[in-house]
């Protein structure tokens, strides 16, 4: 059930937003500046905005800019990156790393 709840979710999501939290969800935090790092996205602030109001999938810590990924939707979307080509997980690897 846990597992149609948020797949369903994400089939909602158009394709630029699923992209862009499968190519995010190996981090432990997410923090605008490290979203956009990884993606490449300019708008990856707005894009985690977006996201929080609009999902239940990111939740705010309080006072703070880093956002998490809930731990159901989190394995879902880890799945999703491990099933990425090699080097696009390398890249968003490295891209985090720096």
């Amino acid at each position: 059930t846990r597992r149609f709840f948020v797949e369903s979710l994400m089939q909602r999501l158009d394709r630029r937003d699923s992209g862009f939290l499968v190519a995010v969800s190996f981090l432990d935090a997410l923090h605008p500046a490290l979203c956009q790092a990884v993606t490449g996205y300019a708008d990856s602030q707005e894009t985690l905005e977006r996201l929080c109001d609009a999902t239940p999938i990111l939740t705010e810590g309080v006072g703070s800019s880093w956002l998490r990924i809930h731990a159901l939707a989190g394995e879902f979307l880890r799945e999703g990156f491990a099933a990425l080509p090699d080097a696009d997980k390398q890249r968003y690897y490295s891209a985090a790393a720096t």
